[in-house]
């Protein structure tokens, strides 16, 4: 503490000892004396004056040592408002030197970038917002900037709107974050809300051509809306496919084509539950080399079903959505041999069927790898669970089963049948 200040405080403490601060003894003769109800003595009134006088005296020399300490009060505040002062810039300047010795500033750029990677949204696809990662860390600093910039895994994946990317402000912003991806492979969700088909053109292509130079790195690709075939044409390096949300009712006035050239394509899901599927002439997949396959119609073939078995042999995943069994396919389901549709790698079957007709799939079926088994009824109901047709596949396929989940009412004795079985089996009843 400085001199002055130390001058000060004994000055102040000094004075508080001071006797200016006691009163002295205000008691008189007159003090017990009421002013309404008591006339003092003429005599009396030469000393009541003295008195006035006295106090009068006493205050104005009171109030005269107000004046004085609200002059030093006011020194005193400004003193204070100084120190406060001082202390901001000292505090900033702290503030300032601690963090460019802070040991985030000696971080190697490249786990710096590590760090930004794991606070992306955990939600794939992100939407652009300048509020959230990735586009929040280019606000930071220049630092944070130039490592987030150039750190390619943080703009591999993104949701692009064909609607939005019409305007100039929001297509150079897709082609900015997409820029930033460099070689890394890219994980696009497209959607499309307005009617494509309408575009003519400069219109259609303005819409879509400048996403060509992209797409050719994506590697998981979704398309919401309608199917966008010249998409679909330019993505070679395509693992991951996702369809979803098609506008149109009728099967035959869309088709889903994907090049031979997609050699790379494990997974596939499509998804439009204003359609049936009774064959598969709309779709050219490469089903051979497919290993998961998740499709959900408002209705799907059984007979196409059995097909897809056939059609793909490297299948591990499958999930398919409302099974249904055609009445003009029914006598030739129930014509296959017992075990006569065979696959030998699928391990997880997911199917949500809408109407009678599991029975025969499950004469059908021999699925010696399965593991897991959902079987979802959207009429409880109305259909009953094929207990008889599903041990015999059971027994027949003599597979690893190891989770059966069952969304329908089911009884205590089919269960216990199902783990004499098996064992080890874990068992699901919703």
């Amino acid at each position: 503490m400085s001199t002055p200040l130390i001058s000060v405080i004994d000055l102040l403490n000094h004075a508080l000892s001071s006797p200016f601060l006691s009163l002295p003894d205000l008691h008189t003769s007159f003090t017990r004396c009421h002013s309404a109800n008591h006339a003092p003595a003429l005599t009396d009134i030469p000393g009541i004056y003295a008195v006035i006088s006295e106090r009068k005296a006493h205050l104005t020399a009171i109030e005269h040592e107000m004046a004085l300490v609200r002059v030093a009060s006011e020194r005193l505040l400004s003193i204070q408002a100084r120190l406060n002062d001082n202390k901001s810039q000292l505090q900033h300047s702290i503030q300032h030197h601690e963090a460019l010795a802070a040991p985030v500033h000696r971080v190697p750029h490249e786990i710096l970038g590590e760090i930004f990677t794991q606070c992306l949204p955990t939600i794939p696809y992100p939407t652009p917002m300048s509020q959230s990662s990735p586009m929040v860390l280019t606000n930071i600093c220049r630092r944070w900037r130039a490592v987030a910039v150039s750190t390619p895994r943080l703009w591999s994946s993104i949701t692009i709107s064909v609607d939005k990317a019409l305007r100039p402000s929001a297509r150079a912003l897709y082609k900015a974050w997409l820029s930033r991806a460099k070689y890394v492979s890219l994980s696009l969700r497209i959607i499309c809300e307005m009617d494509i088909a309408q575009l003519r053109g400069q219109e259609r292509s303005y819409a879509l051509e400048w996403l060509y130079p992209y797409v050719p790195h994506c590697a998981e690709l979704w398309l919401h809306g309608p199917p966008l075939q010249e998409i679909l044409e330019v993505v070679p390096s395509l693992e991951r496919l996702q369809m979803t949300g098609f506008t149109t009712r009728a099967m035959d006035e869309y088709s889903i084509i994907v090049p031979e050239s997609s050699t790379q394509l494990r997974s596939v899901c499509l998804q439009n539950f204003r359609a049936s599927v009774i064959s598969l002439e709309q779709f050219t997949l490469p089903w051979t080399q497919l290993t998961e396959l998740s499709i959900h119609f408002a209705l799907f073939s059984s007979s196409v079903f059995l097909q897809l078995l056939h059609l793909c042999p490297d299948l591990h995943t499958l999930n398919i959505s409302c099974v249904s069994a055609d009445e003009s396919k029914l006598p030739q389901l129930r014509g296959l041999p017992q075990g006569s549709v065979a696959h030998h790698k699928i391990r997880r079957l997911e199917i949500k069927t809408i109407q009678a007709g599991l029975d025969l799939l499950f004469d059908a079926l021999l699925l010696p790898a399965l593991q897991e088994l959902d079987i979802c009824f959207c009429h409880r109901e109305r259909d009953p669970w094929p207990h008889a047709q599903f041990m015999a596949m059971l027994v027949r396929s003599r597979c690893p089963l190891e989770r059966l989940t069952i969304r329908n009412r089911i009884s205590l004795g089919h269960l216990s049948d199902y783990i004499t079985v098996l064992p080890s089996l874990k068992i699901v009843a919703p």
